[in-house]
């Protein structure tokens, strides 16, 4: 089965300027399957929840016909993503993105502090700047899918970049972010400056939603360091993360974290 991949194509008239704003055709920014382009660049993120947050967001603006392709225009998705508190699904007016500007954009709502007017010819510099990515150029890697993870971002200097969704045949571990099996709830709301390693202060349940009337997904011990890439939901005035410990996501409570 092909890898598939996520990216900005075109505009409806198969240009890169002078489109109407939205994707006119669906096809403007979309997912198919990979192909050979002479990339020079592998981004793949460190942490496999940020993989599949960036691969999920990827998803949801191919889906959002809201979203289409023109570089005259190409920060005006980003503009938008900061009237709707980073929420790619909430996105109502059409805007536009080229290649590059859209995986900025993406990258922020994941909590990424990335520049969001980057372009394919300083991308991958910006990206390794962040020490959340490693950068590989190896050939097994750039010109054939078979070592391609779900998240990766394949560049082509000053051309094109695209977003792996799907994982090679190459690579054993299919799941490396844990399904959410206790029906974890998704996050209402993101703030980047929320992004970062905690520490827990007390024994602390890990709950599938804010609010202590949520299953308990598992006990986080004291000292136990979480990740947080910004998202949390706020409930009765108190803010719970939705953070990731070892192999398992949910929320806790900010009050009895402290950031590192």
């Amino acid at each position: 089965m092909a890898v598939k991949i996520g990216h900005a194509a075109s505009d409806e008239n198969g240009n890169i300027v002078g489109g109407k704003a939205g994707d006119q055709t669906g096809k403007e920014v979309c997912i198919r399957d990979w192909w050979a382009m002479g990339w020079t660049h592998l981004i793949r993120p460190k942490d496999p929840l940020l993989a599949e947050r960036l691969a999920t967001l990827m998803e949801q603006a191919c889906a959002n016909d809201m979203i289409g392709y023109g570089q005259d225009d190409r920060l005006t998705l980003y503009y938008m993503l900061l009237k709707v508190a980073y929420q790619i699904i909430a996105i109502k007016s059409p805007c536009e993105c080229d290649c590059s500007s859209l995986i900025g954009a993406l990258a922020i709502c994941a909590g990424v502090n990335i520049n969001p007017d980057i372009y394919t010819g300083n991308m991958v510099q910006a990206f390794r700047q962040t020490g959340l990515f490693e950068i590989i150029t190896d050939k097994e890697h750039l010109t054939n899918s078979q070592y391609i993870m779900r998240g990766d971002i394949l560049v082509k200097e000053y051309s094109h970049t695209v977003m792996a969704l799907s994982n090679g045949s190459k690579i054993t571990d299919k799941n490396p972010v844990p399904e959410p099996s206790a029906n974890v709830m998704y996050a209402e709301s993101f703030d980047k400056k929320l992004a970062g390693s905690y520490r827990v202060t007390t024994a602390l349940n890990l709950r599938c939603g804010a609010g202590k009337t949520y299953k308990i997904v598992t006990v986080l011990p004291k000292d136990a360091v979480v990740q947080n890439y910004g998202y949390y939901t706020l409930h009765e005035g108190v803010k719970w993360l939705y953070v990731k410990y070892k192999t398992v996501t949910g929320f806790c409570s900010s009050a009895y974290l402290k950031k590192e």
